[in-house]
């Protein structure tokens, strides 16, 4: 596991901390660091730093980034908070009958009924060009299961979840001066190592 305390998310900080992953990588296993899958939330900046650092000249050798299934709901959600309820449970059980598709095949196949059925009724028409905007024909549109690999998680949840414990055990919600959060995890990971059996 590896933690990066970085002062803004930008493309040139990913780049740094990644960077530095991947010379450790290498120091301790002889190997290159080459992920074949990346999960990431809608941070173009995260997106740029892993495509660069990561990059190949084998197209098949690049990492294919995954959106969190977690993070597109969680938006939508916020989207649908201006549509009836009932519409918006419609959205959301349509939104997950797609992520729940098993081939591309299928995927396309209730796309198109789905958005012909959105098209067809006025009251989502701003929420359907968000949508198709946000999470169709943009970078952050592989958030389906079937673009994940059997035994993959498709969230990252687990890590958000253990973010959210930093904040609240370690750092108590606060921005602590860059020493000081240095010393949280120092002494996080004298605790969790009690834990490891």
């Amino acid at each position: 596991m590896a933690v990066f305390i970085v002062s803004r998310r930008t493309k040139s900080q990913y780049v740094e901390a990644l960077s530095a992953l991947k010379r450790v990588f290498r120091t301790v296993t002889g190997h290159e660091l080459a992920p074949r899958f990346v999960m990431v939330d809608t941070d173009e900046a995260q997106l740029n730093g892993i495509e660069e650092v990561f990059d190949s000249a084998i197209e098949e050798e690049k990492p294919v980034g995954l959106m969190c299934y977690f993070h597109v709901m969680a938006k939508v959600h916020e989207k649908c908070r201006a549509l009836q309820p009932l519409l918006a449970a419609r959205v959301m059980r349509n939104i997950a009958d797609l992520h729940y598709t098993s081939s591309a095949g299928e995927y396309e196949d209730k796309k198109a009924k789905m958005l012909s059925d959105w098209d067809g009724d006025d009251r989502p028409s701003a929420f359907s060009k968000y949508f198709r905007k946000q999470w169709l024909d943009s970078r952050f549109h592989r958030w389906q299961v079937f673009h994940t690999r059997s035994g993959f998680a498709t969230t990252n949840n687990p890590v958000e979840q253990y973010n959210r414990a930093l904040k609240r055990d370690y750092t108590l919600h606060s921005r602590l001066k860059m020493g000081a959060p240095i010393e949280q995890l120092l002494q996080c990971c004298r605790i969790e190592s009690l834990f490891c059996y």
